[in-house]
Order: C-alpha cells, then structure tokens, then sequence
C-alpha cells in the first residue's frame, strides 16, 4: 500500500489523567485497607503506589518526563517518535502494542534497545486522526514486527 507519511502529535486527555488517579487511588485504598500486613509494609507499598503515580503521570498524563512520547510518526523510512527532552528515535513496534478502538498503547522499541510506549486515546488525536493510527498499527506495525523481532 503506497500510504504517505503520517505524524501524531499527541494531545491532553482528561480521561487518561482521571483513570490513571483512579486506578491508583484504588490501589492506594487497597494498600491502607488490608490491615492484617505490617504497618510498615503498608507504608512501604503506599510509597511504590505513589512512586507509580508519580511516573505514569510524568510519562503517560503529562508526557514532561524526557523518555515521554509526545509524538508517533511513520514514513518510508519506517517509524519514529519524538520524545519530551527533544530527541527523535527510529523505533520498531513491538508485538506487545495493544489496537482497539477505545484505548491504544503503542511499545516500540528504538535501535539501543531501549524501550518507549504511549497509551493513546481517541481525543488525543480526534476520531480520524485516531482511527488512522490504528489502522497504521495494524498495517504496517505488524509487517515491521515481522521483520524486526
């Protein structure tokens, strides 16, 4: 398929920020509930719950952390993504990306090795924006998976 180059930048989503606080909100209360564990254990698993917080906002909610996508993009060449402390990367899709239409989380993997994931929703990028990238994944994400790992 002779498709064009294709760039997502990626938007702010109140529903990725609510579940992201929700979901650790819930673990928190679990955490603090389960009063047969040590008290110090407690503590100690309430520190890891916010420390993910914490790191899931800065990476996935407010893309402010430098490993943070703030864009995906395809062309010929094959894919890249630009990070939040300004560096561009070729990166392949790994088979661990997740397409549906209410919820896509893109892994990628760049030439070092290292590892980069987005989660993306449909008011990210708008409905056509959006079900275009999931298209691209599908499309193309699986071909170079195939050839790449």
């Amino acid at each position: 398929m002779g498709q064009r180059a294709a760039h997502y930048a990626l938007g702010h989503s109140p529903r990725l920020a609510l579940a992201t606080l929700l979901v650790h909100a819930a673990a928190s209360v679990s955490v603090l509930a389960c009063t047969a564990l040590d008290p110090a254990l407690r503590a100690a698993l309430a520190a890891l719950v916010a420390a993910s917080l914490r790191g899931c906002w800065r990476i996935h909610v407010a893309r402010s952390a430098d490993r943070a996508v703030r864009a995906i993009a395809w062309d010929r060449r094959g894919w890249w993504v630009l990070l939040a402390g300004g560096e561009r990367a070729r990166v392949t899709p790994c088979a661990a990306s997740l397409v549906h239409p209410l919820v896509t989380v893109v892994a990628l993997r760049d030439r070092t090795g290292r590892r980069h994931a987005a989660i993306v929703l449909e008011e990210m990028l708008g409905p056509d924006r959006y079900r275009r990238l999931r298209a691209l994944l599908t499309e193309r994400g699986r071909e170079e998976d195939d050839l790449g790992e």
